[in-house]
């Protein structure tokens, strides 16, 4: 594709619906014929946008880690581990932790914290303070009657937490899909959001959705908002008729630095003292995060920063071990498949 985007009228997806679709998509109205095969155009705005952005993986990624991980003599990996204090000296830091009901302690000259929505426990240990909210948010797999060989992401735009929250259809393999409805009777939920106070650097979240995060959902929960979801994409694509729904949602606690919730950006930021704070909101960022804090590392002396980038080979072994963890959390083994595979 030589082109970002492409803009689309109404009268273009008319014409698009009665194209043939191709097994391979090559051209960016190639990608709309699935769309246009099954919008109801009665219920959206024009123009249409089909933007050039490419998706990432998480299984995918997660199994390349495993594997890079484990050929590195100079990694040291816990799991199933606790950070319960961190204590300066001198230029180290020693840090406390807790594993099998044992204490151990180590000393490094750096530390990276990137835990999630618990960054502010860390920031807490070692009196950091920093703004920052956390979201509690999730969005459902389902697989509907889907027979193309390949589907765009999906996004109908809309004001957030109402009932016409934006709507988002992502695609992943044998015809499952991740739908996202920003609406309070699925994707958010009733005091959802935390924020910052008491001089504390961390959001405490609701107990109620510390609960889910730690010992699973509610069964009738997950049935009622997945059926939420999915008659919010019904809507626009009448002829989806889903065949099965998950009992486990994707879902977790957003990250949002600072202190205005609709900025929600990725940050790294540093203190003075060898420590660096790298806030995920959005996977993509990582690597843009990571240069920051190999670039910092380098300033520092503390390590030689070589401007390469590592690519992750993707073969049968890989895709195996990432279905293999997709259906160990609890989701469907396809969604750890590299999407659209069979066109390659």
């Amino acid at each position: 594709y030589k082109e970002y985007f492409k803009v689309y009228t109404k009268q273009d997806i008319k014409k698009i619906k009665f194209k043939k679709i191709p097994k391979r998509a090559k051209k960016f109205d190639d990608w709309m014929i699935p769309f246009a095969k099954n919008i109801n155009l009665s219920k959206i705005k024009s123009p249409i946008f089909l933007v050039k952005e490419f998706g990432i993986n998480m299984f995918i990624i997660s199994a390349g880690l495993n594997r890079y991980l484990s050929t590195q003599k100079n990694v040291k990996l816990l799991t199933s581990t606790k950070v319960i204090d961190i204590k300066k000296l001198n230029s180290k830091y020693v840090i406390f932790y807790k594993q099998n009901e044992k204490t151990f302690k180590d000393e490094y000259d750096y530390i990276i914290n990137a835990s999630g929505f618990k960054t502010g426990i860390i920031d807490d240990i070692l009196g950091f303070k920093r703004e920052r909210f956390i979201e509690f948010k999730a969005a459902y797999i389902t697989k509907f009657n889907n027979n193309y060989p390949y589907w765009p992401e999906v996004v109908f735009f809309g004001k957030r937490g109402s009932k016409n929250g934006m709507k988002q259809l992502t695609p992943y393999s044998n015809n499952h899909f991740q739908i996202h409805f920003m609406s309070k009777e699925a994707t958010l939920f009733e005091d959802g959001l935390t924020k910052t106070k008491n001089n504390s650097s961390y959001p405490t979240p609701k107990k109620r959705y510390l609960k889910v995060y730690e010992n699973g959902w509610d069964e009738q929960e997950v049935k009622k908002r997945t059926q939420n979801s999915i008659n919010a994409i019904t809507e626009f694509f009448p002829k989806f008729k889903p065949k099965y729904l998950y009992k486990k949602p994707l879902f977790g606690f957003q990250q949002i630095p600072g202190n205005n919730q609709e900025l929600r950006a990725y940050e790294v930021s540093f203190e003075k003292d060898n420590y660096a704070r790298c806030e995920i909101v959005k996977v993509s960022s990582v690597l843009d995060m990571s240069k920051e804090i190999l670039q910092d590392l380098q300033n520092k002396k503390i390590i030689k920063y070589k401007k390469n980038i590592n690519t992750l080979k993707i073969d049968t072994n890989l895709v195996k071990l990432a279905k293999e963890i997709a259906s160990k959390l609890g989701y469907p083994k396809d969604l750890g498949e590299i999407l659209f595979s069979s066109l390659k």
